[in-house]
């Protein structure tokens, strides 16, 4: 076992063309804690800031601060969580009976300040667990234009707007969420 990892700085990067921008995961069950990312771009990226993990891959992640990033034409989610993530077949995905002892991602205490996305198929994405929900998420500052999709939420909870500008395009309509 590896233990807790703990006090990181991620800064001044660029990322162009990659899974993610910022990624957790997918293993990390020794714990995470205290990260700071700051200061970074990610352009043409599959995802911005990525938390991924699954039952037995997962454990306790908290205290990750997230501030001054500027996103443009992400694939798919700019901010995305996802607890039954696994390398699986098409149409399979973890669930909360796969292993009732296994680490299961603890999700909590992330804060996004001041970040900005032009283009991305969904502006925020979180799947957490059915007894296990992805919470105590703070956004300030946050701005996300032009995404497919606003919100997207199953198993979330304290999740707080400051400040925070999303608009989504849907096909018959404009989803407009402004300072929520």
């Amino acid at each position: 076992d590896a233990g807790p990892q703990r006090d990181f700085l991620i800064m001044n990067d660029t990322v162009y063309h990659a899974h993610g921008g910022f990624v957790i995961g997918s293993e990390f069950s020794g714990g995470m804690q205290r990260l700071v990312v700051r200061n970074c771009m990610f352009d043409g990226t599959d995802i911005g800031l990525r938390m991924k993990s699954a039952p037995g891959r997962g454990g306790w992640c908290e205290d990750i601060y997230c501030s001054d990033i500027v996103m443009r034409n992400i694939k798919d989610a700019a901010i995305y969580f996802e607890s039954g993530y696994a390398d699986r077949g098409a149409g399979v995905s973890a669930t909360d009976k796969d292993n009732k002892e296994a680490f299961f991602p603890d999700w909590s205490h992330f804060t996004f300040k001041d970040i900005t996305c032009v283009g991305a198929k969904t502006a925020v994405e979180i799947t957490g667990l059915k007894g296990m929900p992805v919470h105590d998420l703070l956004f300030e500052d946050v701005t996300i234009l032009n995404a497919k999709n606003g919100l997207v939420l199953k198993f979330a909870e304290n999740l707080t707007f400051k400040g925070c500008t999303i608009r989504a395009r849907n096909e018959n309509e404009t989803e407009r969420c402004k300072n929520i």
